[in-house]
């Protein structure tokens, strides 16, 4: 019966009703309305105000914390640099130290050293088997040059005339791919006029070297090997004979003199350096008998003898032991050159014609690249005033 009751008296109560829904439904839509109305450009200018923020932000955030981290990974390579420098520069500080330590035991206990190294020095001096031919020979040569230099003149070009031609000969004896005798007699012919018109030619002299580059090609060789061999070796042996005549022509015997005894105190002192003191070796690969104290051994004696020569000639002496090393070390730059050449064939020495000493290439390395270098500064020097 209620069920009957409610289907009969539904659509009446929804009829009544019907009006209030209606003005319900007008009040809520008109709230919400009202609502958005007010609440829409206060979410608009909060998404604008965010998104300004978000923006500034970035831009002056970012620049700071990218500053901020820049400067913290700086500040962590700076210590850490700075810890491995104070590391080397206190390792060097202690190698000093003993060095000087060492350098000191003439001083400090001067029966230890004469026992522990004068000794052990002429032990290992006359240990050498060619030490007497070695003094013998010097010593001749000694004699055979001094003259000649404080002489001068055709005495000294005769000198050098004959030793550039041994050494070119000496020279192309130490070519990789083997050597035809008439080509090598050919190379020392050449070498032997240049060194005759060395002086008559004066300042065009090195026009010379063009012109045996230019007569090189019309002989055969057994490769361009070879070829560029002989042609590296007339320029490398003829500008060290041509400067070494310029210095005596334009400085005199005195400066020609001060460069010979630099040469040989170059040579004694690695030669006495190296037996006294031993040590790391300088160039293991190309010259095994050489060691790092007797080169520095073989700089500190040209730097006396700068230093007597400026006294003796009144020169300045800082100069002139400043150039004295510097010229040392470009003979011994030219020694090991010459050594690399003889351990690519396979040769002790260049030659064997100078009794404990080889050939006369070997006597001369030094001077190839020391005697241009040293008539360069000179020279420039002179320009200078």
């Amino acid at each position: 019966m209620k069920k009957i009751l409610k289907k009969i008296f539904a659509p009446v109560i929804k009829l009544i009703t019907l009006p209030y829904y209606i003005v319900k439904s007008i009040i809520v839509t008109g709230l919400r309305s009202i609502k958005f109305s007010l609440l829409a450009p206060v979410k608009i200018l909060q998404a604008v105000y965010e998104t300004l923020k978000a923006i500034l932000q970035v831009i002056f955030e970012s620049p700071v914390k990218w500053t901020i981290k820049t400067t913290d990974d700086l500040l962590v390579r700076l210590q850490t640099y700075s810890e491995k420098s104070l590391e080397k520069i206190g390792q060097a500080i202690i190698f000093l130290a003993k060095l000087c330590w060492q350098l000191l035991l003439p001083v400090r206990n001067p029966k230890r050293w004469i026992v522990e190294n004068y000794q052990h020095i002429m032990n290992q001096v006359l240990e050498d088997q060619n030490f007497s031919n070695r003094l013998f020979s010097s010593i001749l040569m000694i004699l055979i040059a001094l003259p000649s230099i404080i002489i001068g003149g055709w005495l000294l070009q005769i000198l050098l005339i004959v030793t550039v031609s041994v050494a070119a000969w000496e020279w192309a004896n130490l070519s990789p791919s083997g050597v035809f005798k008439n080509q090598r007699l050919i190379f020392t012919i050449f070498m032997a006029v240049a060194a005759i018109l060395m002086r008559p030619l004066g300042p065009a002299a090195p026009a010379l070297i063009s012109i045996f580059l230019c007569m090189e090609i019309f002989f055969p060789s057994p490769s361009v090997e070879k070829n560029l061999h002989n042609q590296i070796g007339f320029g490398y042996i003829f500008m060290a004979a041509l400067s070494f005549t310029w210095i005596h022509d334009n400085f005199g015997a005195l400066a020609t003199l001060w460069l010979v005894f630099t040469m040989i105190a170059t040579d004694v002192g690695a030669f006495l350096g190296g037996r006294a003191l031993g040590g790391k070796k300088l160039a293991p690969k190309i010259s095994p008998n050489k060691t790092i104290s007797g080169a520095l051994c073989a700089l500190g004696a040209s730097a006396v003898i700068g230093f007597l020569y400026s006294g003796i000639s009144g020169k300045p002496i800082l100069f002139f032991i400043l150039l004295s090393i510097l010229t040392s070390a470009m003979a011994q730059a030219g020694d090991l050159y010459e050594s690399m050449l003889k351990r690519r064939v396979s040769a002790k020495d260049s030659g064997n014609i100078i009794p404990g000493h080889g050939g006369v290439l070997d006597r001369i390395d030094g001077f190839l690249m020391a005697s241009p270098m040293a008539f360069l500064v000179l020279k420039i020097t002179e320009w200078v005033g």
